[in-house]
Order: structure tokens, then sequence, then C-alpha cells
């Protein structure tokens, strides 16, 4: 086995030497092995939300223009860095969106990051939990570093106005929001608790998710969904002159090949921005066909 320090000197010397599209190759061959060579999961998918492409647009239609307005406002003091590799703006709508129909009260993010994403479920929570009730909504963001640490985290070193936890004790989301410092399929192995949406956005290699879909599974309230950012289908670019994140697909693929019944249903085309231009969203559900 290869460690993982010759590993990162052997990436560092490739993107220096050579040409992108041969390291995308490489990185894509790499990740088909590593992900065949892991042991069969088993899939239980009772739980997972059937939902179709049209079910999915009809999220995005709904009329929350004042209210996405008062959500800008509240976040406008917060800066995510210009080189922060937040989820882009038009996706973090379409997070906000997403939450707002389909109504969760708990939430499981894998990958913390800077807190972008965690910000636009945390309000979409908040403005469906408004009213006191007996549903105590949660959000439990998992992340491998102490996210909130100046150093450890990224916020600081990426030139983020709040670490996480400023962020939402900035937009009145604190009580709403556990931060836990986990690799992420041991938490979902070791996890107890269920959810009504699980959002994977970890570190996006194929054998990772393949490992976190199962667990996602397990935890999920009926009806629940799996949400998935950087999903590239077919491996296909979804931008010009944006590498493909090949982990996502190669995941859902082995699994359906192995005759899990699940779609993925990409977002595609939003009815606002996201980046670079285009109104284009790597996000995609994970549904039940069964």
């Amino acid at each position: 086995m290869i460690n993982s320090g010759f590993a990162n000197f052997r990436h560092a010397v490739e993107r220096r030497l050579l040409p992108q599209r041969i390291l995308h190759t490489l990185q894509i061959s790499r990740e088909r092995r590593a992900l065949a060579a892991l042991e069969q999961q088993s899939c239980v998918v009772s739980a997972l939300r059937n939902a179709d492409d049209a079910t999915v647009k009809g999220w995005f239609t709904a009329d929350l223009g004042a209210e996405w307005r008062q959500v800008e406002l509240k976040m406008a003091p917060i800066k995510f860095g210009g080189e922060a590799g937040a989820v882009n703006p038009g996706d973090r709508r379409a997070l906000y969106y997403l939450a707002r129909a389909l109504r969760p009260s708990s939430v499981l993010e894998i990958g913390t990051h800077v807190g972008a994403s965690t910000s636009m479920l945390a309000l979409a929570l908040r403005q469906l939990h408004v009213r006191p009730s007996e549903v105590n909504p949660k959000l439990v963001t998992v992340d491998i570093t102490d996210v909130n640490d100046p150093l450890a985290g990224a916020w600081q070193r990426l030139g983020c106005s709040h670490s996480p936890a400023d962020v939402m004790r900035a937009i009145g989301c604190q009580d709403l929001v556990t931060f836990v410092t986990s690799p992420s399929v041991p938490y979902l192995r070791n996890c107890k608790d269920r959810f009504d949406l699980i959002f994977l956005d970890g570190d996006h290699y194929a054998t990772t998710v393949y490992q976190e879909f199962p667990e996602a599974l397990r935890l999920l309230n009926p009806g629940g969904i799996i949400l998935l950012h950087d999903y590239f289908p077919d491996l296909q670019p979804l931008w010009p002159d944006v590498q493909v994140i090949p982990g996502p697909d190669l995941a859902i693929a082995r699994l359906r090949r192995e005759n899990v019944p699940i779609a993925v249903r990409p977002f595609g085309g939003l009815p606002w921005p996201t980046k670079l231009g285009s109104n284009v969203s790597s996000l995609a559900v994970v549904c039940r066909t069964q």
C-alpha cells in the first residue's frame, strides 16, 4: 500500500508535470480500482423517498422570493472568502428551498467546511419551526477537522469573516446546530439518531461515498432524502474548464450495478444563477425506485 506521504508527493509531481486531461484520467482510473477493491455493501432503501424529476423541479418553483430576501439580509454580514471553496450562492439558495419543501425536523450534514451550506439548512429549519412545538429541530454537521478552530479549521486560512459556529450565532441558529469532529464513515456507523435529510458533502472519494451511503440509509426516517454535492452525471463536465469530481457518480453507479433500487435526480438548471455565469447545479438527490 502506498503511504499517504508518498501519495501526496506523487500527486504534487503529477500536477506539475502532466496535462490536466491526463491527470483527470489517472484520477478516475485510481478511484475505479480503489472502489473495486471494497467488499459489497448491504443497502436497505425502504426509508428512502421516491421522487421523480418533476417533483424535484417543483421544489425550486415555490414562491419564497420575499422570504429569501430576508435570508440574504441576514447573511449579508457573513463573508465566506473568495477562495473558500464554499457552496456557491445559487446552490445555497437551492439548499434553502429544498429544506423548505421537504420540511425536515432533523438534518445531518457530512462536510461542514466553512459553514455555508450549514447556514442555509439551519435557517430553513428555523423558519419551519419558528413556533414552539413538541418537535425539537436539529442539525448535526460533521467534519473530519475541528472546523471552528482557527488553525485546524479552514475558515480563517481561507479568509472567511466568521468561524462556522460564529456564523450560527450571527444568524440566530446556534441552538439548532451541533458540530461534530469525526471521519464520516465511523460517525455514521456509530450514530444512533435518525434524520429526515442527509447531505453527503465530505471528501467525495468514490470509496468514501460508497461506504457512507448504506450507513446514511440506515439513519433515515421514513420518507427521507439523501442529497449529494459535486455530482457529475456520467462523469461529464457541468461547466467549461471545471474538473469533474468522479467519486459520487462512480459510487452510485456501482450501487446501481449491484441492483440497489435507487435513482439520482440532479438539480440541473436552477431558476437563478449558480457559478461561472450559469444556472447549473451539481446538487442531486438520491431517491428510491421501487
